[in-house]
């Protein structure tokens, strides 16, 4: 099999192995989807040949700052929002795989103690906004955080620690995103050591896959929501399960809306929202 995928590289060490070191880097290759890495590297290298791809770019359909302000369009929207809340039909997931190694914090990024004078960690400061959101319209917005294994352990302690916050237990709950084997540049599977495959988090298109192995997605199903609220742990100025976002989305039938700010000029190196082919 790894003859087949360009892999072999991977028992190089075999025969310096313990039999317990062999056998758990067997049980690791035998967990590798290679067909499905194989997928995503012929995908990247695609979309890195597209190079006129910016061409056929169309402005998106958005809603505007002057949409947004028109006072009958946002009334509509709020009212459709207070309604999807109140009714239950919200969850909101909250990212939280990373650590705090850039921020001089050696420990998961939610942990980080951002409140100026409070000393208030991100996973309080949102947590008591899911809390508050909650609280305004009577009812309930359960809260999914997906961690990471690095990131998995500390944050459910800390969390429980902290009594969550005041989110009644029932309404949150903790989910590790998965993993896939890091490549180089030639395609090739990463060891960390010897004996042990050199393993990096799947991210957020990994977020799906996570919900569905770990049950949440069936919990969101049992409880009837209809419309998550996707956000991260680093952004404390989130506006949690904001109504009139939700109202646009529901009033739009959006099947995905994400909010964005205006570039301050056309060059800024940040990411562009865009139309291609219809997708």
């Amino acid at each position: 099999m790894l003859d087949c995928f360009g892999q072999t590289h991977l028992l190089k060490f075999w025969d310096e192995l313990s039999s317990s070191q062999q056998n758990g880097l067997r049980q690791q290759i035998e967990k590798i989807q290679f067909e499905q890495i194989v997928s995503l590297l012929k995908q990247d290298d695609a979309d890195s040949q597209l190079s006129g791809l910016a061409e056929k770019a169309e402005a998106p359909p958005a809603i505007t700052l002057e949409q947004f302000h028109d006072p009958a369009a946002h009334r509509q929207a709020v009212e459709l929002g207070n309604a999807a809340i109140a009714a239950g039909k919200v969850a909101m997931i909250l990212t939280a795989g990373g650590q705090g190694s850039r921020l001089g914090f050696d420990h998961p990024k939610g942990m980080y103690p951002i409140g100026p004078v409070s000393g208030c960690s991100l996973y309080q400061m949102i947590v008591e906004k899911v809390v508050a959101r909650a609280r305004q319209f009577g009812s309930s917005i359960p809260l999914y955080v997906m961690t990471s294994p690095p990131t998995h352990v500390e944050s459910s302690n800390y969390l429980a620690e902290h009594n969550y916050f005041s989110c009644p237990s029932k309404d949150i709950r903790l989910f590790c995103q998965g993993v896939m084997p890091a490549v180089d540049a030639d395609h090739r599977i990463i060891l960390k050591d010897k004996h042990s495959i050199f393993l990096s988090p799947d991210g957020h298109g990994g977020a799906v896959a996570a919900l569905t192995h770990s049950g949440c997605l069936q919990d969101m199903l049992q409880r009837g929501i209809e419309f998550v609220f996707y956000g991260q742990v680093d952004n404390p100025l989130i506006q949690v399960c904001d109504p009139a976002l939700i109202g646009f989305h529901i009033a739009r039938q959006s099947e995905m809306t994400t909010q964005v700010v205006r570039k301050t000029d056309p060059l800024q190196k940040v990411g562009n929202v865009v139309s291609v082919n219809g997708r």
